[in-house]
């Protein structure tokens, strides 16, 4: 992570302006409250937590920067969802979206966008939309399945 991901500019430089990282030295044979806590199994996992300590993102495994980074957009954006805060949680899962649209991050996006627009304004006609455009952009994601229910809107 550190040669590949952490070295590119654009990591470091949302990493700190949107975030406080705190990197947890991890040992398998010897784990840490923090790991125990947080049931981590494997390196590296990265979690989004808010200030009280709760976990609202949470990924696995090497990501390229710009992966990492939409992760990250995406983890501000669920912050901002959990808490209710609808509009920013809006803005900043379309930032999400059009700075990567097909990344892996894009589904849980395009469904959490669609779900924050529907609390927003009570429009049953959101929740179709989320499907629709999930299923003619990611038909084989776990997000557009759980958006199917919303199909017959």
């Amino acid at each position: 992570m550190n040669t590949v991901t952490y070295s590119d500019e654009r990591v470091p430089d949302y990493l700190n302006g949107n975030f406080i990282p705190v990197r947890h030295h991890c040992d398998f044979d010897n784990p840490t409250d923090e790991m125990r806590r947080y049931g981590v199994k494997w390196t590296p996992t990265l979690l989004v937590l808010g200030a009280d300590g709760a976990e609202h993102h949470r990924w696995v495994g090497f990501l390229p920067p710009g992966e990492f980074v939409a992760q990250l957009s995406l983890a501000r954006a669920k912050l901002d969802f959990d808490r209710d805060r609808l509009i920013p949680a809006i803005n900043e899962f379309s930032e999400t979206l059009a700075g990567c649209p097909q990344c892996l991050a894009a589904p849980e996006a395009r469904y959490f966008l669609g779900v924050s627009k529907f609390k927003q304004t009570h429009d049953a006609q959101e929740l179709k939309r989320i499907w629709e455009d999930l299923s003619s952009r990611f038909p084989q994601s776990e997000w557009t399945r759980k958006a199917e229910p919303y199909s017959e809107g």
